[in-house]
């Protein structure tokens, strides 16, 4: 686990980077999915600028090394 927390919320498609700095998540605004990075240390949040817009699948997070 990279990432603890007592907030209530929900997420799906979640990756933790290797590293476990990060967290990668998409939100859904169907039909529009966006990559959003959450720092574990700072408790920032950015939007990467990715987005994927599909009617037939919903896209999948994943980190590489």
């Amino acid at each position: 686990m990279c990432w603890e927390t007592t907030d209530r919320f929900e997420m799906e498609r979640v990756a933790c980077s290797p590293d476990g700095r990060y967290v990668a998540f998409i939100n859904k605004d169907y039909p529009q999915f966006l990559v959003f990075l959450f720092d574990v240390e700072t408790r920032e949040v950015w939007n990467t600028g990715i987005e994927e817009k599909s009617i037939y699948f919903e896209p999948e997070v994943e980190w590489s090394t």
